[in-house]
């Protein structure tokens, strides 16, 4: 929190209603450098929610309030892995959970997949995040129908837009489950799952 604060570069001197999530042992595996992820409201910032994901590596700014209101992990270059790191922690279960407490200055919250929630979704099964860089195999992973941290839905193309590298050769699509039964998300690299549900980048 400390250090989070101490790298603001906009007028908000302080965060409150701070909440930390550890991730799972198989998240930090992924080498997302995502070990805890951290969530608060920003005094001066009209009480907007910041999420930053702390590693041994150092902090790293994920939602576009943390990267508006801190120099930590707020510039990556095109082609950054940083970039595709940036995306997949923000929509961690535990990203949204640390998030939705964050904005409520209290404890609890739900998973990415369950519809009893603040923001009155309807349940829904989880969906397959696809992505792929130019020179990388593609990657896949399985993410929550919702991010309840921001009340919208994983599948939404303007916020697939604002998390995704638009470079040549790079591409993001979110999937529905049903249309991939025995989908292995750990292949090597990923197949391009059916179903899609949202897409974004030059590589699509």
């Amino acid at each position: 929190m400390t250090a989070v604060a101490g790298g603001s570069k906009q007028p908000a001197r302080s965060l409150i209603g701070s909440f930390t999530v550890a991730t799972t042992a198989a998240e930090r595996a992924t080498g997302e450098q995502a070990s805890v992820i951290l969530a608060a409201r920003v005094v001066g910032g009209g009480n907007a929610v910041g999420t930053w994901a702390y590693s041994g590596n150092g902090i790293d700014a994920l939602n576009p309030v943390a990267q508006k209101y801190s120099e930590w992990g707020a510039a990556a270059q095109p082609g950054s892995p940083a970039i595709k790191a940036r995306a997949a922690a923000l929509r961690y279960p535990e990203t949204i959970r640390a998030s939705a407490c964050a904005a409520k200055g209290k404890a609890g919250g739900a998973s990415a997949s369950i519809g009893a929630n603040q923001c009155g979704f309807p349940p829904a099964p989880d969906v397959i995040y696809w992505f792929k860089t130019p020179g990388q195999p593609a990657t896949a992973q399985l993410l929550g129908a919702y991010d309840l941290g921001n009340c919208t839905k994983t599948a939404d193309p303007a916020e697939l837009n604002k998390t995704s590298p638009q470079g040549s050769g790079f591409c993001s699509l979110v999937a529905a489950t049903s249309a991939n039964p025995g989908y292995n998300v750990d292949a090597t690299p990923a197949p391009r799952p059916k179903g899609v549900l949202a897409e974004s980048g030059a590589g699509c």
